[in-house]
């Protein structure tokens, strides 16, 4: 109950407010320009092992109301987020993803219709070519430690794998389907 005296008094003291209102603002900004600074200067958003580190803090905190001698309260705040903006967020996130699924879908069926375009005798070749990759794909994967290393093996795939890899797994799609 002591403690709760205290509060009160202070709360009722216009000046210790804004003092304490300032402590507690300094000691945010010291404390995110603290976490900051060991992010470094380099552009570089990802570590050594794949994993990505952060590169920006942001902090909210509750709007605290100043009682001035003049019975006018004044407010000193940093607005956090609403539930509103969240969910703003989550659905943008949303329409992102089922936009790149998407073009995903359209690129993958553009490439079955170029595959099914091709003469017999090419279309062989390109699926003994496509199966090739895909079993020397799993293989390199396999042998491949999780993390960075198995990050760097997909982003070393060129563009004519990625084109065998997306063929083979549409035809075994195709042909699991009719047997």
């Amino acid at each position: 109950s002591n403690d709760s005296n205290n509060f009160q008094q202070i709360r009722n003291n216009a000046k210790g407010m804004e003092t304490l209102t300032k402590y507690a603002s300094a000691m945010t900004v010291a404390v995110t320009n603290a976490a900051m600074s060991k992010i470094g200067d380099n552009g570089n958003q990802c570590n050594d092992d794949g994993t990505t580190r952060v590169v920006s803090v942001s902090y909210s905190e509750k709007i605290i109301n100043v009682q001035t001698d003049s019975e006018n309260a004044t407010s000193h705040s940093i607005s956090a987020p609403t539930s509103n903006t969240i969910d703003e967020h989550k659905i943008s996130q949303q329409r992102q993803e089922l936009d790149v699924a998407h073009k995903a879908s359209m690129l993958q069926q553009q490439l079955w219709s170029e595959f099914q375009s091709l003469p017999s005798h090419e279309k062989s070749t390109t699926l003994g070519k496509a199966k090739k990759t895909h079993h020397e794909f799993l293989e390199k994967v396999a042998n491949t430690p999780p993390g960075r290393d198995r990050v760097l093996l997909m982003q070393s795939m060129d563009g004519e794998m990625q084109k065998l890899l997306v063929i083979y797994k549409l035809w075994c799609s195709q042909t699991s389907g009719e047997e």
